[in-house]
C-alpha cells in the first residue's frame, strides 16, 4: 500500500491508497506538525481505526509546499517505514510539458493537480485548487501552460477580520441575492460571491485565449461553496492532488 500526503499551508491530508482506491483518508493542520516521531503518533491511531498494518504500507509519496517540513517526512519515512519518500517535482519524462518562465516555480501541489487531471479528464483542463490561496492551473495539450493565484476565500476573511474591528467572522455560503442588508451578507456577497464571479471571469478568458472548450476541474476544501446547479464548474474531485500525486509515483 502506499502512503500519499498533500502538505498545504494550512492543512495536510493524506490517504493510504490499496492500488484501486483509498482505505482511508484524513485531514490534520500542518503547524502541528513538529517532529516525525509526533507526526507518526498523530497518524497511527488512525490507520490502527482503518485496519491499516504499518508494515503494509511500502511506499509514501508527498507534494509538498512546506519546505521546513521536507526533513521531518524524510526522517518520518525512514525511521517508521524503511522507505525514502518521493517529493512531487516538475521533472522532465512525466508526459507532460511545463511552459513556465521558471518551471522550478511551480508548487508540487500544482503540478500534481495537472497530472492528476490528465490521467482522469485528458489532455486539457483547467484545474481550481482552493487552499489558503486558490490556485488556477491550465492544463493544455498535454501542457502546463500558467495560471493564476487568488488570495483563498478563508484568508480573505481571517485578513478582513483582523483589519476591521467592526467586521466579524461568519459562516460562508454562496448567496443567492447581490444586496447584501446585514453585515454578514455583505461579506458573503464579497468574499464567496466575488471569488465565484473572479474565477467565472478568469476561466472563461482563458478558454478563449486558447480558443478550447476544456472542463473546469474544482478540488481543494473549500470547493463545495460553488457546487450548486448552475455553476460554471464542470467536475468536483475532492481527492484530485492525492491522485496527482499518485500519477507521479507511477511515472517516476
Amino acid at each position: 500500500m502506499r502512503l500519499i500526503m498533500d502538505v498545504g499551508n494550512t492543512n495536510l491530508t493524506l490517504g493510504v491508497w490499496d492500488g484501486k482506491s483509498f482505505v482511508g483518508k484524513w485531514r490534520m493542520p500542518t503547524d502541528t506538525i513538529d517532529t516525525e516521531d509526533q507526526f507518526f503518533s498523530a497518524i497511527y491511531p488512525l490507520l490502527l481505526a482503518a485496519k491499516i498494518e504499518v508494515e503494509s504500507i511500502d511506499t509514501i509519496a508527498i507534494a509538498c509546499v512546506v519546505p521546513g517540513t521536507i526533513g521531518i517526512f524524510n526522517a518520518f519515512a525512514k525511521k517508521y517505514f524503511k522507505t525514502t519518500p518521493v517529493f512531487v517535482s516538475p521533472m522532465e519524462g512525466l508526459d507532460v510539458t511545463w511552459k513556465a518562465d521558471n518551471n522550478a516555480e511551480i508548487g508540487p501541489d500544482r503540478i500534481a493537480n495537472v497530472l492528476g487531471a490528465k490521467d482522469h479528464f485528458g489532455s486539457n483542463a483547467i484545474i481550481l485548487d482552493f487552499g489558503s490561496a486558490i490556485n488556477v492551473d491550465i492544463l493544455h495539450e498535454d501542457a502546463f501552460v500558467g495560471g493564476a493565484i487568488l488570495l483563498g476565500i478563508t484568508t480573505a476573511m481571517k485578513a478582513l477580520f483582523s483589519k476591521a474591528a467592526m467586521i466579524p467572522p461568519v459562516d460562508l455560503f454562496f448567496e443567492d441575492h447581490y444586496q447584501g442588508t446585514n453585515t454578514g451578507d455583505n461579506i458573503r456577497i464579497g468574499l464567496v460571491n466575488g471569488t465565484y464571479h473572479a474565477l467565472e471571469g478568469i476561466t472563461a478568458n482563458i478558454r478563449k485565449e486558447l480558443n478550447t472548450d476544456m472542463p473546469i476541474i474544482a478540488t481543494g476544501g473549500l470547493s463545495n461553496l460553488f457546487h450548486f446547479e448552475g455553476s460554471f464548474i464542470n467536475h468536483f474531485d475532492d481527492d484530485l492532488t492525492l491522485k496527482g500525486v499518485i500519477s507521479f509515483q507511477n511515472r517516476v
